[in-house]
């Protein structure tokens, strides 16, 4: 890894213009928002796509807090269902 002198303004501002790039924030966004589902906070994103693709009914619908992706992604990090034989 190259030496950089973090007091030189010219690389600094390099540095911060990089993390600041258009990329770099969808990305941290879209992070972010899959945290939060994962975290169990569905309700509001669900009830963004329901008001987009059902304006007149959206309403009428009951969301739940039940996280299926904090379900699926536990249940596949797991290597085993039980502690193995050593």
């Amino acid at each position: 890894m190259a030496n950089l002198d973090l007091l030189d303004r010219a690389i600094v501002s390099h540095i911060i213009n990089d993390i600041e790039a258009s990329e770099e924030r969808d990305r941290k966004i879209e992070n972010f928002d899959s945290w939060q589902v994962y975290s169990g906070n569905v309700k509001p994103y669900v009830q963004t796509v329901i008001e987009t693709t059902r304006p007149k009914s959206c309403k009428g619908y009951t969301i739940s807090d039940i996280s299926f992706s904090k379900m699926i992604v536990d249940a596949k990090s797991k290597a085993y269902k039980e502690q193995p034989l050593r």
